[in-house]
């Protein structure tokens, strides 16, 4: 006689696997991914776990496996009509460009009347469906209206000139920046002349990430730690460059395509000097020397 409880599992094993993804749950790594398969199998579909259900779709997308993403979103949506899974299936089907299946979740969302005024979600999304119908009805603009968004229903070059310009001074110490001979405009024009031959990460339906590598240091992270990788991110199927970031494209955490640039961008010394730059900025404020 087989034993019955063989395949149950006990609740202390299910607790210390919802703790481990609690931990790393900004993670995206196949790691998770294998950690959260053997979870979601074992908890109840209530209104606490669409939250980590909907993780685990995300994953599935990140990994590659689009199609079974938005089945699992799907399960999720049509149950209870979740915001979060709804937002995940519009994505999906934007990554896919099935715009009319999105547009479709878009109008189900605004007339359920779970939606908030201040969702930065909904409003990036009708940019994107208001870029690709050219039709002032399917959306909603708020003046008020997040980078992204403002840029994806009107694109201006000033404005992305304004928004990217903190990762080029090297005073701004809680975050990356470039070296000091990297300038915004020569390094826009190199990354338009390289995109085309680019791969791009399955990020987003709405924005296009592609990651870059190289060979020297092009900046210093805002721990001092030198960078060698570059962060793009475009409006979806064009060269319009939201934002350009110097990156850690050896983070563990993330499932990254990474394209080689074999040119060195800068010198050691480059990096050195604005290493230094953001060390003396962050002594002057702890000791309100600024």
């Amino acid at each position: 006689m087989k034993d019955r409880n063989k395949n149950i599992r006990n609740t202390d094993e299910i607790i210390k696997e919802e703790q481990l993804i609690e931990k790393f749950f900004d993670r995206d790594d196949r790691a998770l991914l294998k950690t959260f398969s053997k979870y979601i199998k074992h908890i109840p579909l209530s209104n606490w776990n669409y939250r980590y259900q909907c993780k685990y779709a995300e994953l599935l997308k990140y990994n590659g496996n689009i199609e079974t993403s938005i089945k699992h979103y799907k399960r999720l949506y049509e149950k209870s009509m979740n915001i979060r899974a709804a937002y995940g299936l519009i994505d999906c089907y934007l990554y896919l460009n099935e715009y009319d299946k999105a547009l479709t979740i878009m109008n189900e969302v605004k007339e359920s009347g779970k939606l908030q005024s201040t969702d930065k979600k909904f409003y990036l999304y009708q940019a994107e469906l208001y870029r690709h119908f050219q039709r002032k009805e399917v959306i909603d603009f708020s003046k008020n209206a997040r980078y992204y968004t403002a840029q994806i229903y009107s694109y201006n070059q000033e404005h992305f000139l304004q928004y990217n310009s903190i990762y080029f001074n090297p005073n701004i110490v809680d975050m990356p920046s470039f070296n000091l001979d990297i300038e915004i405009l020569s390094l826009t024009e190199e990354v338009l002349q390289v995109l085309d031959n680019a791969v791009k990460s399955t990020d987003s339906g709405v924005v296009d990430y592609y990651y870059f590598e190289y060979e020297q240091p092009i900046g210093v992270s805002e721990h001092d730690q030198p960078l060698t990788g570059l962060k793009v991110v475009t409006i979806k199927n064009s060269k319009q460059i939201l934002k350009l970031q110097p990156y850690d494209v050896k983070d563990p955490t993330k499932i990254l395509v990474v394209n080689k640039v074999p040119s060195k961008k800068a010198t050691a010394n480059n990096y050195e000097e604005i290493k230094r730059t953001k060390q003396i900025e962050k002594f002057n404020r702890r000791y309100n020397r600024v």
